[in-house]
């Protein structure tokens, strides 16, 4: 029985390092050989990464990119009998189009041309559509393979009939809740639409806050034979026959809290990694939202990486500075305590004739974040390490927040995640250990900022429950002010929630960018003007 083996490798390149991803492709190549693979299949723009943004209008990025496409083709005459599959921009006289070739024994056999674009990249503003879909085809052992984008999949001449077909379908989707169970979705129809074996190779790792989602899948008519889990890099060696995928069905399993958890770490390791920040440091405040945030990091890039430090004032409370440190000896971390009453005290003092007095109210708490903000920038410069913010999407949305105060900072791990969400997970990583990681307090008291005496967030906001649930309605599920009085929520109170919206918009964007995990976070989905005169 004739088998054609094809090593799926599901690659995060590193975006705009061009010698790097060759060297990775080679390095892949290699290891395919070895486990007697036929074709090696990289995904969508694996020559210069995922997605390379303005990189592509600068002509020596291009240069760059053509270059490397020589030295893989160059190089894979070190593998007879493979069919290397790459993807990368390719200029034309009609412009730079999204580009997948096969190369083998040194020369370039076929080249696919993506014509429907995804939007998510933004991906017309930097490629021409090609005029028509026209699938890269090639045999291998009597196997039949057609390899076209996810996109350009319905406009494909595939016949039913023609059962030797093994569809390569490359498939890049960037991660937000629910996106993995959708993903599995599709390839079952595509399998039972076409009537044919299907390898979708989906590209992984993360980008400026956007999470590849990874969770390659070759399946057919059977069910799913080889699955790489979501968000790493991994490979798997997948054999066809005539009749199908070898191998014995997997079980599937519905997308969990714990790969939301885990897009949230993936998002911050390589954001960490490929800026190359030599740590992590941010102000934990003895609050759920820093806590979270700081066991983010530990799982991102170790605890010895990472510096937590709590900053007093006059109103942290005795419970903050218990619970701080305790969370902090929990997962292992060094822990500093700067208090900032004596920078307070000078501050009151240079501003006093300019403000006719001391600082107070809304003056006075400002001036405390940003004093916090001012040394956690100043342990940055210093050490090399990127600052986190802490602030979760609830507090986004409203502007619940400080410019240059908790705002300060290189990336906000939470910034997409409701306050709602951020006490669900806590209580979900307590339950994963049988010695929990937040202390009891951090999950059951009244959220506060602490920058007056006795304050509490609900001082200022709706409970967290209503809040979030309006947002949820407004943001993600583009409900209008009527549709969500009409679902039971108060007019007053949804009124002022969404006119809070979008007066705090001139805070987010000065913000810093942050993981998506929802169907429309602030960074990518979110394009309102800060001056305009519309009004709810």
């Amino acid at each position: 029985m004739e088998t054609a083996k094809v090593f799926v490798a599901q690659m995060s390149p590193n975006t705009g390092d061009v010698p790097e991803n060759c060297h990775t492709i080679l390095s892949l190549a290699k290891e395919a050989r070895e486990q007697g693979a036929d074709v090696l299949l990289t995904p969508e723009l694996s020559l210069c990464g995922l997605c390379p943004k303005d990189l592509l209008f600068q002509e020596e990025f291009l240069n760059r990119c053509a270059q490397g496409l020589e030295i893989l083709c160059e190089k894979s005459s070190k593998y007879p009998d493979l069919k290397i599959v790459v993807g990368l921009p390719l200029k034309d006289p009609h412009g730079i189009k999204n580009a997948v070739v096969l190369i083998s024994e040194g020369k370039i056999l076929a080249t696919y041309f993506k014509k429907n674009l995804s939007t998510y990249l933004d991906e017309s503003r930097y490629f021409k559509s090609h005029n028509e879909v026209c699938p890269l085809t090639f045999e291998v052992k009597g196997i039949q393979f057609a390899l076209c984008a996810d996109s350009d999949l319905s406009e494909c001449s595939f016949t039913k009939d023609d059962n030797n077909q093994t569809l390569l379908v490359l498939k890049s989707f960037p991660y937000e809740e629910g996106s993995l169970d959708l993903h599995i979705q599709s390839i079952n129809q595509i399998v039972s639409s076409y009537e044919k074996s299907v390898i979708s190779l989906s590209s992984t790792g993360a980008l400026d806050g956007l999470v590849m989602g990874g969770l390659s899948i070759a399946s057919d008519q059977d069910g799913v034979k080889k699955m790489l889990s979501p968000f790493d890099e991994s490979t798997a060696l997948v054999a066809i026959t005539k009749q199908g995928i070898l191998g014995v069905p997997e079980s599937v399993k519905s997308e969990s809290l714990g790969d939301y958890y885990k897009a949230l770490v993936v998002a911050l390791k390589t954001y960490v990694e490929k800026n190359r920040f030599k740590g992590i440091v941010l102000g934990l405040s003895g609050g759920i939202d820093s806590a979270l945030v700081l066991k983010i990091a530990v799982d991102a890039i170790g605890a010895r990486n990472v510096l937590a430090v709590m900053m007093p004032s006059c109103y942290t409370s005795q419970m903050s500075l218990d619970d701080a440190k305790a969370l902090a000896s929990n997962v292992g971390v060094r822990y500093e305590q700067i208090p900032i009453t004596p920078a307070m005290e000078v501050y009151q003092s240079m501003l006093m004739k300019e403000l006719s007095g001391r600082p107070e109210g809304t003056t006075a708490e400002n001036l405390q974040a940003r004093i916090r903000g001012m040394i956690l920038m100043a342990i940055s410069n210093q050490k090399g390490y990127l600052v986190l913010a802490t602030g979760n999407k609830s507090e986004m949305a409203v502007g619940y927040s400080t410019l240059y105060g908790d705002l300060a900072g290189g990336f906000a791990p939470i910034k997409d995640v409701y306050k709602t969400r951020v006490y669900e997970l806590c209580h979900w990583l307590n339950q994963l250990d049988p010695k929990p990681v937040f202390p009891q307090n951090i999950l059951d008291r009244a959220p506060s900022a602490e920058l007056r005496e006795d304050q509490k967030d609900q001082d200022s906001l709706p409970p967290y429950d209503t809040l979030d649930s309006i947002l949820k309605r407004y943001i993600e599920a583009g409900q209008s002010l009527k549709d969500i009085v009409d679902a039971g929520f108060d007019e007053a109170i949804t009124r002022k929630v969404i006119s809070m919206i979008h007066f705090a918009e001139f805070k987010r964007q000065q913000s810093p960018i942050g993981t998506k995990v929802s169907s429309r976070s602030f960074d990518q989905d979110w394009h309102f003007p800060i001056s305009n005169s519309y009004k709810i």
